[in-house]
């Protein structure tokens, strides 16, 4: 890591895996002397087997999980080309999502 990133995880898993990430993270940049600011989104996807090009592409809602709005805006935006306008998303904390 060089700059500030966004690590998004979109499976659905366990509580506490975001956090869990982030520490990760957290421990090999301590190891290696480094700071680097970094956010972990909780991003679960509702996709069926054999629809999932369409369930991706036509969700009835988007449900993000983060600790700060702008990462929240930021991930709003990547879904800009889908031109879901008409789509609610959830924004929540990381646990929630």
């Amino acid at each position: 890591m060089e700059d500030h990133k966004i690590i998004v995880e979109n499976s659905t898993v366990p509580v506490g895996t975001s956090r869990k990430i982030a520490s990760i993270i957290e421990e090999k940049l301590s190891k290696r002397v480094l700071i680097h600011t970094f956010d972990v989104v909780s991003n679960p996807e509702f996709l069926r087997q054999g629809s999932a090009l369409y369930d991706f592409t036509h969700p009835d809602r988007i449900v993000m999980g983060s600790d700060h709005l702008e990462t929240s805006q930021i991930m709003k935006s990547i879904y800009s080309p889908l031109k879901l306008n008409d789509i609610s998303f959830v924004i929540t904390n990381p646990e929630t999502a």
